[in-house]
């Protein structure tokens, strides 16, 4: 028998196996986002986002497929080590009884039965690659498609739209399988429910196997603390496979066995053992019953073992959920500052709920791709810097434009991308720019992008350069005045350049 413990240890070693692969496609999608241009009309945009979409499907197969050898690797050591595992733990009981099973070596039945049960996984591995890859670009399409009309209807600034987008995106992982009720599971959960799942079964139909050989029908189920409370109802007791026992249960009927809501099910950490008339049983009425007692308490509620490790799953989604958006915030060139205030919230939190219930760290459970040391640093300085009031953008006084014969000597000509790559407005003379924030480059905590570009072009090295934002009024090359939002560079050496609008105030002209 396999037993809890070591069931939920299983998926370890694959989710570590595909958790870097999932951050660096949340991370690809983060970035297109970032960059994707906002001002296309409607009609090339749905056009455009067909083609990304498009492009993120084959890059997520592609991404994917490169994980499959290593991958089918992993997953048929796991099954052998668990078939071993299995059948060793009950040729023991068997030998205790005076029989005498054969090697598993020996068997063909036992080895068809193995083999079946990794090409049945490895199937399911398998179609994850093209399940993610639909369910993945869709995820992207809507974050884009929602982006593109709150920028472009006005209803939220550019960069607002931007980070919402990819805090969806991050918020619960790749989506990996949509159910007909629009569930989705995250690539994450997928491969953790698929591998202790067919570890599992397989594992069963191995010992269902040695117990037909040895002339078993009894099976003790495995119980444990935290069982789910449908579970909870039958662990622990003997059952009678075949069903035909006056005196126990048939397993079938009372457990579910063979179905996907019942023993060896979905995500299903419970086993049974050969079971003996006379053997001594392996729990008690009252573990059993202790295992469903009140023994945990956290802010002073009174919590059994199931609820106490919802309550931790919980949290342990949440510092995921965080680690991840910062890793893509930090690829997309956004500010981590609110990000990592709130992966040190959940952080804490973890820390004081492990504290008050006793329960053990499970930091596989936290782990998220792409994310080490140097986040958690650039979290911690950044949560230390919102704390002591600080922001990494720098709020700057208002840029009065005056009323002048040489207009160009401010920079003040706007490229307008909506209308075409190199159309340019003016800054209407005798108006200012408000809002002005310097929000990336110099004195920020974000890096500008081009930044070593500009200095090949202009000159002053890249550590000079600001990135800036601010509100004005620009002349459009048909004569219209528009309220909008403009983005620039700039350096003490060459003032204001390659300014432009990045959206238009809605119902302004």
């Amino acid at each position: 028998m396999l037993s809890p413990e070591y069931l939920s240890d299983v998926p370890t070693s694959m989710v570590t196996l595909y958790e870097q692969v999932e951050q660096d496609i949340l991370s690809d999608m983060a970035r297109r986002i970032n960059e994707y241009d906002y001002w296309i009309p409607a009609a090339e945009h749905q056009a455009t986002v067909l083609e990304e979409m498009g492009i993120v499907r084959e890059e997520i197969i592609e991404k994917l497929a490169a994980k499959t050898t290593l991958s089918q690797t992993e997953l048929k050591n796991l099954m052998k080590e668990s078939a071993w595992y299995a059948l060793e733990s009950d040729d023991s009981v068997y030998a205790r009884a005076g029989l005498t099973p054969s090697p598993i070596s020996a068997s063909k039945e036992l080895q068809s039965i193995l083999s079946a049960g990794y090409s049945k996984t490895n199937a399911t591995f398998s179609n994850l690659v093209r399940t993610t890859a639909v369910t993945g670009s869709n995820q992207f399409r809507n974050a884009l498609d929602k982006a593109y009309m709150q920028i472009t209807m006005g209803g939220m600034d550019y960069n607002t739209a931007i980070r919402n987008a990819i805090k969806e995106l991050s918020k619960d992982g790749l989506g990996a399988v949509t159910y007909a009720s629009g569930k989705v599971d995250s690539l994450e959960v997928a491969v953790r429910r698929a591998t202790i799942t067919g570890v599992n079964q397989t594992a069963l139909q191995l010992q269902e196997a040695r117990a037909e050989e040895m002339g078993c029908d009894l099976v003790e189920v495995s119980a444990h603390a935290g069982a789910r409370l449908e579970h909870a109802m039958w662990q622990g007791e003997v059952y009678s496979r075949s069903g035909t026992s006056k005196e126990y249960k048939g397993l079938v009927e009372a457990t579910g066995y063979g179905t996907g809501a019942g023993l060896g099910g979905w995500n299903c950490s419970h086993g049974f053992s050969p079971y003996f008339e006379g053997s001594p049983r392996t729990y008690s009425k009252e573990q059993l019953e202790d295992y469903k007692a009140k023994n945990y308490t956290y802010n002073g509620k009174a919590m059994t073992e199931y609820e106490a490790l919802q309550e931790q799953r919980n949290i342990e989604r949440n510092i995921r959920k965080w680690k991840r958006e910062q890793v893509a915030m930090e690829v997309a060139g956004q500010s981590i500052d609110d990000t990592a205030v709130k992966l040190k919230a959940w952080q804490a939190r973890e820390d004081d709920f492990l504290k008050q219930t006793g329960l053990k760290r499970a930091s596989d459970r936290t782990s998220v791709g792409g994310y080490g040391k140097s986040q958690a640093t650039k979290a911690t300085n950044a949560a230390k810097r919102v704390a002591n009031g600080e922001k990494s953008g720098i709020i700057e006084e208002n840029i009065v434009i005056p009323r002048t014969l040489s207009a160009a000597a401010f920079r003040d000509t706007v490229l307008i991308p909506d209308l075409g790559k190199k159309v340019t407005g003016k800054i209407v003379e005798g108006t200012e720019i408000t809002k002005v924030v310097t929000f990336a480059g110099k004195g920020t905590n974000k890096q500008i992008k081009v930044a070593k570009h500009l200095e090949d072009q202009f000159g002053v090295i890249e550590t000079e350069w600001k990135k800036v934002r601010g509100d004005g009024y620009v002349e459009y090359p048909d004569g219209t005045i528009k309220h909008v939002e403009l983005h620039w560079f700039e350096s003490k050496d060459t003032g204001r350049i390659k300014m432009k609008v990045k959206r238009v105030f809605a119902n302004e002209s």
